[in-house]
């Protein structure tokens, strides 16, 4: 059944269309966690922004487990699809840990490394395919 969302290769209501979503939703919170920062836009502010990051960044690490699990067996060698994983899961890790930790500079490098790796791995995925 054709429901007239197909776009750029994707069906609108798949895992693989809803981690790539969730991503960059991931990415653009992060970096409006940044730029909110307490002395800029107040405390609420910035952790109301860091707790939803933390949580788009579980959503895409689980979207991404469920929807790319067959290609992640080591059976054919080290390759692109599991830089990708290493990098967000890695950076998504670090994303979550961070308002855990707050407020203090650890919380900022968790933070900023994770928003970073989460970057990477998107950046990866793009060229390298």
């Amino acid at each position: 059944m054709d429901l007239g969302l197909s776009e750029g290769g994707y069906t609108r209501l798949t895992l693989e269309y809803g981690h790539d979503v969730l991503g960059v939703a991931t990415l653009a919170s992060g970096l409006a966690t940044g730029l909110f920062d307490p002395n800029r836009a107040g405390y609420a502010t910035h952790e109301a922004l860091a707790w939803t990051t933390a949580g788009l960044a579980t959503a895409t690490m689980l979207t991404g487990m469920a929807a790319y699990w067959d290609k992640m067996s080591l059976d054919m060698g080290w390759g692109p699809d599991h830089t990708h994983a290493l990098l967000g899961a890695i950076g998504g890790s670090m994303i979550m840990v961070a308002p855990f930790v707050a407020p203090n500079r650890v919380h900022a490098l968790l933070g900023e490394g994770g928003v970073f790796l989460m970057g990477a791995a998107v950046v990866w995925r793009f060229v390298s395919n």
